[in-house]
C-alpha cells in the first residue's frame, strides 16, 4: 500500500517527498515497498497523480527524479498497471487512480492466498501418509 502524508514545510520521516507546486509534500514511510514500488518509482508516480496528466518534462521537475530515471521507470510503472500512457503528440502520462491501484493489489493478494492454500492442502495430504 502507498501511503501519502501532506505535511507543511517538513520532510516526512524515512523517505523521499514529492513537492506540489504549493509548496506541500507527499511523503511515504518505507510501505511503498508493500505495493512491489521502489522509492523512484513511488516518487514518479505520487507526483503524476499531484500533476494529472503531463509530458516528462514537468514530472522530472515535480517528482525531482532525473529524466533518464523517469523514461526508465514509466514503462516499469506502465507494467504494473499505474500509469498510463496517452497516445499524443508530445508524448503524456496519466497516473491510475489509487482506488483502482488498491484494487489491483487486493486482487494479487488473494491469488496468492488462494495459491498458498492450494498448497497447504497438497502439503496435508502428502504428510499424512
Amino acid at each position: 500500500m502507498i501511503v501519502i502524508s501532506l505535511s507543511q514545510g517538513t520532510q516526512p520521516s524515512r523517505s523521499a517527498a514529492v513537492s506540489d507546486p504549493r509548496g506541500q509534500q507527499a511523503g511515504f514511510d518505507g510501505s511503498q515497498k508493500d505495493a512491489g514500488l521502489s522509492t523512484l518509482q513511488a516518487k514518479v508516480y505520487i507526483a503524476l497523480l499531484r500533476l494529472g496528466t503531463t509530458q516528462v518534462g514537468e514530472l522530472c521537475s515535480v517528482s525531482e527524479v532525473a529524466r533518464p530515471e523517469v523514461y526508465r521507470i514509466l514503462p516499469e510503472l506502465i507494467d504494473k498497471d499505474l500509469v498510463n500512457r496517452n497516445l499524443t503528440s508530445p508524448t503524456t502520462y496519466t497516473a491510475v487512480e489509487p482506488e483502482r491501484v488498491i484494487s489491483l493489489l487486493i486482487g494479487k493478494v488473494k491469488q496468492t492466498l488462494e495459491s498458498v492454500e492450494g498448497k497447504r492442502q497438497t502439503w496435508l495430504v502428502h504428510s499424512n501418509r
